[in-house]
C-alpha cells in the first residue's frame, strides 16, 4: 500500500513540475490579429491608356515655358496703368512726358489687352459646342476618355497663350528713344499729333469695351456691365477778356482843387462802388 501511495505521489510532481504555466521556456500562445484588409483591385491601364497618359504628359510640359512668357510680357502693364494716361492733357506735359506717351499709343500699349480679349470671345464664339469634349466625372467613363478631354481643353489653353504672346510681341518691348532736345516748333507738331491720338485710342477703347461686354453677354449669359469711358483730361477753356472801362479824361477821381499834401495818395484810396 505504501509503494502504491509514493508511486502516485511521484507522478503527481512529475505532472507538476511539466506544467508549461510554471515553465519560463514555454511560448506564449499567440495573441489574435484581425486579417488585413483585401487590397483594391484596379485595373492596370492598357497600352492604349498608357500612350495617351504619355501624350498628355508632354502636352502639359508646354504650358508651363509659355505661361512663363505670357507674364514676363504682361508685367510693363501690370506696372503701369496705361488707361489713366488717357487722362492727361498733353498741353500741360512736358517733353519726355509726351514723346514716353507718343510712343505707347504708337504702339498700342493702350488697346493690346483689349484686342486680346476679343480675338479669344471671337474665336470662342466661332467653335461654339462644336469639338469639345467636357472631362467627365472621377468615376462615369473611361479613364482613356477623360484623358482626351483633358488634353484638348490643355491644347486650346495653348493656343490662347500663344495669340496672347503673339499680339504682346506687335506691340514691341524696345526701349524708348527720347531726343535730348526739341525745338518749340517740333515740341508743338508733337503735342498736336499726341492730342489726335489719345482722342482716337479713347473712341477706339469705348467701341472695343461694348464689343467684348456683348460677346460676354452671348457666350455666358446675364447682363454684363460696360466698363466707364477712359478718362478725359479737364482742359481749362480760356477765360474771356474783361471789358474795357473808358476812363475820364479828368481821371478816374475828379477833383475841383489839389489834395492836400498829408492826404493820402491816389493809389491807395478806395475805388468808387
Amino acid at each position: 500500500m505504501l509503494r502504491r501511495f509514493a508511486g502516485a505521489l511521484a507522478a503527481v510532481c512529475l505532472l507538476s513540475a511539466c506544467d508549461p504555466v510554471d515553465d519560463p521556456a514555454a511560448a506564449a500562445p499567440p495573441k489574435f490579429k484581425a486579417p488585413p484588409p483585401e487590397p483594391r483591385r484596379t485595373d492596370s491601364p492598357g497600352r492604349d491608356t498608357a500612350q495617351w497618359l504619355m501624350a498628355w504628359r508632354e502636352l502639359r510640359e508646354q504650358l508651363a515655358p509659355l505661361e512663363e512668357k505670357l507674364g514676363s510680357m504682361q508685367k510693363l502693364h501690370m506696372e503701369n496703368h496705361f488707361d489713366s494716361f488717357l487722362g492727361l492733357d498733353p498741353e500741360t506735359l512736358g517733353k519726355d512726358q509726351l514723346c514716353s506717351i507718343f510712343h505707347f499709343l504708337e504702339r498700342g500699349y493702350f488697346t493690346v489687352e483689349r484686342q486680346i480679349l476679343l480675338h479669344l470671345l471671337q474665336r470662342r464664339a466661332a467653335r461654339g459646342g462644336e469639338g469639345t469634349i467636357s472631362i467627365p466625372v472621377e468615376g462615369v467613363g473611361r479613364l482613356r476618355d477623360r484623358i482626351i478631354a483633358a488634353m484638348q481643353r490643355d491644347e486650346l489653353r495653348i493656343v490662347d497663350l500663344e495669340t496672347a504672346i503673339e499680339f504682346y510681341s506687335r506691340s514691341g518691348v524696345a526701349d524708348i528713344s527720347i531726343p535730348q532736345s526739341m525745338s518749340q516748333e517740333e515740341l508743338g507738331e508733337l503735342r498736336a499729333a499726341v492730342t489726335g491720338m489719345m482722342d482716337e485710342t479713347r473712341e477706339k477703347i469705348i467701341a472695343m469695351d461694348a464689343e467684348i461686354a456683348g460677346l460676354r453677354a452671348k457666350l455666358f449669359g446675364g447682363p454684363v456691365e460696360i466698363p466707364p469711358p477712359p478718362p478725359s483730361p479737364q482742359r481749362e477753356t480760356p477765360a474771356e477778356p474783361a471789358e474795357e472801362v473808358a476812363v475820364p479824361e479828368e481821371g478816374l477821381f475828379p477833383m475841383e482843387e489839389a489834395p492836400a499834401e498829408d492826404a493820402a495818395p491816389v493809389d491807395d484810396l478806395p475805388l468808387p462802388q
